[in-house]
């Protein structure tokens, strides 16, 4: 395995001495997010070469006590001139100093990647620093469930694969869809941003728990949100549906609880706002249907909304 002088961009330092590769980060970031300048090794104090040198070592931390690895595979010394050196100084003088530097994270990269494959001590730790499984109990649609989850998992996966409740859709996975919304404690979240172990002793429900019978082809006795869906064709992918459906139940539970939105402070109607057009487009604004069934959606709200009135 040929390790060039490509790899020290990144730290990695070779040590003949010993016959191994010892990988340290070549940059700490400050926790303030300002910048310093880290103190080097007292090994290479002297040592700081231009990066086109053939002995370059790169920036090695005084972290690496903490932070160092070893790889114990072979390598050979940099080829001495040759063709890597003349391919450098032809990039150099077309201007084409970009693909040096991405010619170096590539071939960076490929080390790593190469190491972790083989078996780098410790790398698992580092790639996931906060990886740690723990006992969780949630209670969805009214039935509690003990899992043994990753303590970084969304509620959304949560629900999706650890529960095989898929209603719940993961559209964007960054919460501007809202095809994952679920309702906690009556509040609708976006559940792909929400941490499953935030959710533990809430009362979570989804949209297998709206209807009053739990076999999803029995549609006798739906959820009048998701029978107004129905009526008024509020729908063509689906993929969305889940979500618009369980973030309307908020809504007009939001209304009857009398909360305000912004088109009622622009209106000026802040006692008890009809559910107009507007007001259940703004209160449903989050939710997102590339399908632009949005008339028919606003039917379904409005019949509910004024059904409960």
């Amino acid at each position: 395995m040929r390790i060039n002088r490509s790899i020290a961009t990144l730290g990695l330092w070779p040590s003949s001495a010993c016959g191994e590769l010892v990988l340290i980060p070549s940059r700490i970031l400050c926790t303030t997010g300002t910048a310093f300048k880290p103190k080097l090794c007292p090994r290479i104090e002297a040592s700081l070469l231009d990066l086109n040198s053939s002995t370059q070592l790169g920036l090695v931390c005084d972290f690496s006590e903490m932070l160092g690895w070893k790889m114990s595979v072979s390598f050979e010394n940099e080829p001495e001139g040759g063709e890597v050196e003349q391919e450098e100084r032809e990039l150099e003088r077309n201007g084409l100093h970009f693909e040096l530097s991405r010619r170096r994270f590539m071939q960076t990269a490929g080390v790593l990647s190469a190491g972790i494959a083989v078996g780098v001590p410790n790398a698992s730790a580092v790639e996931s620093p906060g990886s740690k499984t723990r006992a969780i109990t949630l209670k969805v649609n009214g039935q509690s469930k003990a899992l043994s989850l990753d303590t970084r998992t969304s509620l959304l996966d949560a629900l999706r694969e650890s529960m095989e409740l898929t209603g719940s859709k993961k559209g964007c996975d960054h919460g501007q869809c809202g095809a994952c919304t679920v309702l906690i404690d009556g509040r609708r979240v976006n559940s792909c941003l929400t941490l499953a172990f935030a959710a533990e002793g809430s009362e979570i429900v989804t949209i297998e728990g709206l209807a009053t019978n739990a076999d999803p082809k029995d549609a006798s006795e739906l959820h009048p949100m998701q029978a107004a869906f129905l009526e008024h064709d509020g729908y063509q992918c689906g993929y969305c549906t889940p979500g618009q459906i369980c973030s309307a139940v908020a809504a007009v539970e939001e209304h009857k609880r009398g909360t305000l939105s912004i088109v009622s402070l622009h209106t000026g109607k802040t006692e008890h706002p009809e559910m107009t057009d507007d007001e259940i487009k703004e209160r449903m604004s989050g939710n997102i249907c590339r399908c632009g069934a949005y008339p028919n959606i606003v039917a379904a709200v409005r019949a509910v909304a004024g059904a409960s009135a």
